[in-house]
């Protein structure tokens, strides 16, 4: 689950497939956040990049729901630079 905060920032609540304990969850600046794939892609999964976290999270397109699609669009449905390299 992605919930925009106020001041920049945004809540991620990871859940496992495995469904094994309380999902994790992290609040990062909105700067840290880069999308690689967006949301209007092909595919079931939009690919999120989280600055100092390993690996790539996937935001199910299928299964998910985008209350606010414009706000995903606007604030996390792009490439950042520093992602990139």
């Amino acid at each position: 689950m992605i919930t925009l905060l106020p001041h920049g920032r945004v809540k991620f609540d990871f859940f496992s497939p495995l469904g094994v304990g309380r999902p994790p969850s992290i609040e990062l600046p909105l700067k840290d956040v880069s999308c690689v794939q967006t949301r209007e892609s092909s595919g079931n999964f939009s690919i999120l990049k989280l600055r100092g976290i390993i690996g790539y999270h996937l935001v199910s397109k299928k299964e998910g729901e985008f209350l606010e699609p414009r706000l995903y669009d606007e604030h996390l449905g792009y490439s950042r630079s520093w992602a990139r390299t």
